[in-house]
């Protein structure tokens, strides 16, 4: 029941893969900037897995550059591989193509990701200001 234990348990979980796991364990830690961070990370990590490889999403991307479902799956696959520059370039095009997908689960992503770059951080800050300008 120590928190601090729990956390660092959740975190070498997480490093290894073992997100399942991980994700039992941070349920039974109280919330905070830690704990969102992994919750984020867990969240990016679990949308990838229903997408497969980039590298296919990136042929299918070619015949369609403009499909925002495409642009979204692969902005989860290149976020989950740490690729948070170009998962976010991925996200912005999928809102630019369609603006409902944007206001739902293209900005639930990018909110994830901005938790896990850090929410102060310079690529989020500038990703945020850039997601801000396409909805509002």
């Amino acid at each position: 029941g120590h928190e601090a234990a729990l956390l660092g348990l959740t975190e070498v979980l997480a490093s290894r893969g073992q997100d399942e796991e991980a994700a039992k364990l941070l349920e039974q830690v109280s919330a905070g900037a830690d704990t969102e961070k992994l919750s984020s990370l867990l969240r990016v990590r679990r949308r990838a897995r229903e997408f497969g490889e980039s590298e296919v999403l990136r042929r299918q991307l070619e015949e369609k550059p403009d499909d925002a479902d495409l642009n979204y799956r692969l902005g989860c696959v290149l976020a989950a591989n740490e690729d948070y520059e170009e998962a976010f370039e991925r996200f912005l095009a999928a809102a630019k193509a369609d603006r409902a997908f944007a206001t739902s689960s293209v900005r639930e992503a990018m909110v994830d990701v901005f938790h896990v770059v850090g929410l102060r951080s310079p690529l989020a800050d500038e990703y945020r200001k850039k997601l801000s300008s396409l909805l509002y």
